[in-house]
């Protein structure tokens, strides 16, 4: 009985010892996916949005070494230290405000009013988002994947405008040969907007949405609405991953290969994309507000190059705890953001769970002292 009792502790202490290293070598790829460029390795990208789950597993990893009482443990603490940094981006600790004044700022995907559902009343759907967006008290919101449902798109736009509480905005659709109907990204704004500028890739597909915004005080600071490229994934797609179905050999092979495709792709573009909306901004030196949908995570490149560029996450700065932006099966996905430039502060930073789209409604507010307000 000892001797069976032996075996079975040799080959539990050797799986474990096996688990460990596979994951802290995989979790260290996570670690380099934000400073590494798609463009040169890709594959490294796909460990980045696993890094929660890497820092989960090593938590549980440590604590299982520390009750065998081996030296192992020292990997997972290893990676757990080295990883501190990174999880500030998904777990952050702040303080709430207090102060009055503020300028509040709000970014959503409204998921072109599909709605979390299938057949879900588009016309109900997009009466809701409105009473959301007047019900926020946001003075400044930036919108992805707008959609009309008639063929009087300037009618659905300025109705929906106007139901949200506001009287001035900036409008484009993604692609410039749609003209009844509307598709596309928007700016709402309580203050007048100035100097709008549509930014577009060299395939014409809309990137970004730019305007000065003009304060009470007289300042102007420029909002940036930005949707790049999504993952582009299928409801299968998704409800695969979402349903950790990676030892169905069957669905393994019907989704594995598009999947990672997808993926791949995904990443490449972003990461074209990201540079040319950073060379766009880094045209000027105002007090600038990067909103939008970057459908990447905190461990990616896009998140890395936007806080290299010098801009700093609201979530990281101001917000507390784990959020998930993205309202859809895949966990773990902060894909949101309002990034600020030098100058700027943010307070307060949260998302509203509503769930009208496959995304949630995310804001912050903008410290009045430092707005100019």
């Amino acid at each position: 009985m000892p001797a069976k009792a032996s075996f079975f502790a040799k080959a539990f202490s050797i799986i474990i010892n096996t688990i460990t290293w596979i994951c802290c070598l995989a979790g260290a790829l996570s670690l380099m996916a934000p400073f590494t460029d798609p463009v040169q390795h890709t594959y490294i990208q796909h460990f980045g949005l696993l890094f929660p789950v890497f820092f989960i597993l090593y938590l549980i990893l440590f604590i299982i070494h520390i009750f065998l009482r081996k030296w192992t443990s020292l990997l997972p603490l290893a990676m757990i230290i080295l990883s501190w940094n990174l999880l500030g981006a998904f777990f952050p600790v702040n303080k709430s405000s207090n102060e009055s004044g503020t300028l509040k700022i709000l970014t959503y995907n409204l998921h072109l009013f599909y709605g979390s559902q299938a057949k879900q009343d588009k016309i109900m759907i997009t009466d809701q988002i409105a009473s959301v967006l007047l019900g926020s008290n946001a003075q400044l919101i930036c919108l992805q994947e707008f959609k009309s449902w008639s063929n009087d798109g300037e009618l659905d736009l300025k109705k929906f405008v106007a139901n949200s509480g506001f009287d001035h905005y900036y409008y484009e659709n993604y692609w410039k040969g749609m003209v009844k109907k509307k598709e596309g990204m928007l700016i709402l704004s309580q203050y007048p907007l100035y100097e709008t500028k549509a930014v577009r890739l060299e395939n014409g597909r809309l990137l970004a949405l730019m305007a000065e915004l003009s304060l009470p005080s007289g300042e102007r600071i420029r909002v940036v609405n930005a949707h790049l490229i999504s993952f582009g994934l299928a409801k299968k797609e998704i409800d695969f991953v979402g349903e950790a179905s990676f030892t169905d050999r069957e669905l393994v092979k019907t989704h594995g290969k598009t999947l990672f495709g997808k993926l791949n792709s995904s990443f490449l573009k972003r990461s074209g994309e990201t540079k040319t909306l950073i060379e766009t901004l880094s045209v000027s030196d105002m007090k600038t507000v990067v909103c939008g949908d970057f459908n990447d995570t905190p461990s990616s490149f896009t998140y890395q190059q936007m806080v290299s560029a010098g801009f700093t996450d609201s979530h990281r700065a101001s917000g507390n705890g784990f959020i998930s932006t993205y309202a859809g099966r895949l966990p773990f996905l902060r894909i949101d953001y309002i990034f600020v430039s030098p100058g700027l502060k943010t307070l307060n930073a949260k998302k509203i769970p509503v769930v009208l789209s496959d995304h949630y409604p995310y804001y912050c507010e903008i410290s009045p002292d430092l707005a100019g307000m």
